[in-house]
């Protein structure tokens, strides 16, 4: 049109502009355009996050190469760079890289070293304190720690995470050998570590962390990972303790669950939770489960309990969900070994009670439930069924009754389904479109284990006159391109 001019006619400071808003991989194909193009994104100024990536070797060996050896040209000149991701580059080169960021990138924020080999060393180290004051975020991922630090450096590494405010370590090979070389060069006999308000990493024995914790006034978030059981008798919680928001643990239960109750006693003003908790294949009894739900913080409004253990708790009137979940809660997670038994009825009147729930993950469902999740929770607006085995395909049908009822006031936006091969066929998903349930939805996900032979296209069709503000479609069947290519067209907006 008369109206219209190429983008490269735009002066050069508002391209610019309008670059910055790109990440590294459109920045990368827009300098391949031409050459003007070419000299306009290799402007520093557009350079603000660098991420390396060499993990694919074929990738590595015929693209990367040259640009590899072109990254140090780079660096030189990034001064406005503040979050460069080094992974899987090599360890002749990883060294000068890290040290160069030091001396030339002094806005750096935040460095991730993800399975680089030997990258921190005294020379880069005292590099990082001298240059890099704004450095908050340090990240590091390796096979063993003594890979990827030098540790006679072990008092600079000390030093610098003084400085930070999150740090986050995950080693490949952990065990008790690797006790004192582990915790020690990162907290070694520093008092205290008055930044750091962001903690992920794995522990072998939870006293040592937690006596750790008492020198982090400021940690708000923490995330510990141990392969070893978690003993209340072995739990010294110390006097004082960060005024952690955010926990997240992954470890083996003890004989009982005394051990994660003390431990969530001592965070009275938790907010979000994750426990991972696995007993072994040891029978773990009821009234430890309950135990753990009746000691969570009433301020809480994330929960994300993943059980492995052998127990149950049976969904009856005697099983009392008001005084078992707090309160608030807006995100629920209950995942396991099929924890709960029964209809899940019971649970149901629990949560249509919660105002504030927007997100449900559960693990089981039954024709009577499935209904009631979609139609008597108000406030939701993520469902997500990890095992729909215990369904038939009258759950489904149950759904168009929800088109008569006036207390429908459900504004769902993402639905999943999986393991639904006995029960979900092409009708199902009729009933499921025909619904008010899927006015709104943007996220539909329908996952069969196995590839299903009973949705056909006709799926395709209810879902595209069902559900007009989809935009992500996961469906474990098989579709000819033309059917699929139909199924696109029908919407003016983009379907994933």
């Amino acid at each position: 049109a008369a109206d219209c001019c190429p983008i490269e006619w735009l002066p050069t400071e508002l391209l610019e502009r309008v670059l910055t808003e790109l990440d590294q991989t459109s920045l990368g194909r827009c300098a391949q355009v031409s050459r003007l193009w070419h000299q306009v994104v290799m402007q520093p100024l557009l350079w603000t996050k660098i991420h390396i990536d060499e993990s694919n070797w074929e990738v590595r060996s015929k693209n990367l190469v040259d640009e590899i050896v072109k990254l140090p040209q780079l660096l030189f000149a990034s001064a406005n760079l503040t979050c460069l991701s080094l992974d899987h580059v090599e360890v002749c080169l990883v060294k000068s890289l890290v040290t160069l960021a030091g001396r030339r990138c002094p806005n750096l924020r935040e460095l991730r070293l993800i399975r680089c080999g030997m990258s921190l060393t005294t020379k880069s180290l005292n590099s990082l304190l001298a240059g890099c004051p704004s450095l908050s975020l340090l990240q590091i991922e390796c096979k063993r720690l003594q890979y990827a630090v030098d540790l006679d450096c072990a008092p600079l590494l000390t030093k610098l995470v003084q400085r930070l405010s999150s740090l986050k370590v995950y080693i490949d090979k952990f065990g008790e050998e690797f006790d004192e070389y582990y915790l020690r060069p990162f907290f070694g006999h520093v008092a205290e570590f008055p930044q750091l308000a962001s903690l992920s990493i794995q522990i072998i024995e939870f006293s040592a962390m937690l006596q750790l914790l008492a020198r982090m006034p400021s940690l708000t978030q923490l995330e510990l990972n141990s392969s070893l059981r978690l003993c209340g008798a072995d739990l010294l919680l110390p006097r004082s303790l960060p005024p952690l928001r955010h926990l997240s643990i992954c470890c083996e239960l003890d004989k009982d669950a005394a051990g994660i109750q003390e431990l969530l006693g001592g965070f009275p003003q938790l907010q979000s939770l994750q426990l991972e908790l696995d007993s072994a294949g040891r029978s773990l009894p009821t009234s430890e489960v309950i135990g753990i739900l009746r000691i969570l913080p009433a301020n809480l409004t994330d929960l994300r309990l993943r059980l492995y253990a052998y127990a149950e708790l049976n969904d009856t009137e005697e099983t009392d969900w008001a005084k078992l979940l707090p309160p608030r809660l807006w995100r629920l997670e209950l995942e396991g070994h099929k924890i709960i038994q029964g209809t899940g009825l019971e649970l149901m009147k629990s949560l249509a009670c919660r105002s504030t729930l927007a997100e449900l993950k559960i693990d089981f469902c039954t024709d009577a439930l499935l209904p009631a999740l979609l139609s008597q929770l108000p406030h939701l607006r993520s469902l997500c069924i990890t095992d729909c085995s215990r369904l038939t395909r009258q759950a489904w049908a149950n759904l168009r009754d929800l088109q008569t009822s006036a207390a429908f006031q459900c504004d769902l936006h993402e639905f999943e389904a999986f393991g639904c091969d006995c029960s979900l066929c092409d009708e199902g998903v009729a009933a499921l479109c025909t619904s008010p349930i899927a006015r709104g939805l943007r996220r539909l996900c329908l996952q069969p284990d196995r590839c299903s032979r009973q949705l056909t296209a006709a799926s395709l069709a209810s879902i595209a006159s069902g559900c007009p503000w989809l935009t992500q479609l996961a469906l474990n069947a098989e579709f000819s391109d033309a059917e699929l290519q139909a199924f696109c067209a029908s919407y003016q907006h983009s379907v994933k």
